[in-house]
């Protein structure tokens, strides 16, 4: 199966598996792993696919040397990490792993009756999450390149137990004013209206001592605002101002990025007409042909009274604490 990457993964429920497909003929340069995905899917004929047990991932990665990502991009959704992700692909040699379904499922929560405790899971987490490491990280050919993974919104929440298996790689936690990344949420919907529609895993997943029929009652601004509250706490707790740092939206600039790359041991600064050119691009546009357009004031108009009584109650303050923690 040479050429074949894993795009999902059942690792949580009975029996675990891993689906496969061939992306031999992909550099994985779009914004998104699911964007990668959705082409090689398109293409004539469409692109093969295999199904195994996650057995099969682990055996595949053992096959590479271990690769140790140069960097690690956590966010609270919608706050820019798609494109400091993008900015990092412009250094040569770099592959980044953006928001990958294997990689975000390795943290499902585990379905009622799964044998082993939670040290066997997390055992099994962590030896999905070097194998993964060692295969995206020599793909294609097998020629190894630094590696930097972008996590979904909600896997911030492991970041603890991230940062114990790789805690010599840097990390990156990228936040935004709270009352802008909800009006984005209701204008693009995103896996958070998943959670909003299993309130059980909803608790589960963000540590909510309320019962399921709370949530389901619950206001889409209120469950979002807890959502951004509940991401920005795990964040203060993991921040120590050296190899977990904060970057606000309203920061991002060429500067800002390339200090980022410093951080990532990247030299992103040796091509600032490029990063300029990633800098002015929408960044979730596969195409690369979208210009950005600034939308911060138009989201702040959008705030309606619901929105920001729910942020004033569940966001702003961790958000504004975290804010302080902003050092670069």
């Amino acid at each position: 199966m040479d050429g074949y990457l894993p795009i999902n993964l059942r690792i949580s429920s009975a029996p675990d598996a891993v689906l496969w497909m061939d992306c031999s003929s992909s550099a994985l340069d779009d914004p998104f792993f699911s964007d990668t995905v959705t082409r090689l899917e398109a293409a004539t004929p469409p692109c093969g696919t295999v199904q195994t047990a996650l057995a099969a991932v682990i055996q595949r990665g053992r096959r590479f040397p271990e690769v140790v990502p140069a960097g690690l991009i956590f966010h609270i959704s919608r706050c820019g990490s798609t494109l400091v992700a993008n900015c990092a692909r412009v250094t040569d040699g770099v592959r980044v792993l953006s928001e990958a379904p294997p990689v975000s499922m390795v943290f499902a929560r585990p379905e009622p009756g799964m044998a082993g405790g939670p040290a066997e899971l997390r055992e099994r987490q962590f030896a999905v999450l070097r194998a993964l490491a060692g295969i995206f990280g020599h793909h294609p050919a097998g020629a190894c390149s630094k590696l930097v993974i972008k996590f979904c919104s909600w896997n911030l929440l492991y970041i603890q137990a991230i940062r114990e298996l790789w805690p010599t790689t840097p990390c990156l936690i990228i936040v935004r004013n709270p009352l802008e990344v909800i009006i984005s949420q209701k204008w693009s919907r995103s896996n958070w209206a998943y959670f909003k529609s299993h309130p059980d895993i909803a608790c589960t997943t963000f540590g909510w001592t309320i019962s399921d029929r709370t949530v389901d009652s619950m206001s889409t601004d209120e469950f979002m605002a807890r959502i951004i509250g509940r991401l920005c706490q795990v964040a203060i707790e993991s921040c120590d101002g050296g190899l977990c740092r904060v970057l606000n939206y309203e920061s991002l600039n060429l500067d800002s990025i390339i200090k980022v790359g410093r951080f990532f041991g990247l030299e992103l600064g040796r091509k600032p007409e490029e990063l300029s050119k990633v800098l002015t691009t929408y960044s979730k546009d596969p195409n690369r042909s979208r210009p950005f357009v600034p939308d911060q004031l138009e989201k702040l108009n959008a705030v309606t009274e619901g929105v920001r009584e729910a942020c004033e109650k569940w966001a702003r303050v961790p958000y504004a604490r975290l804010r302080e923690l902003e050092r670069w």
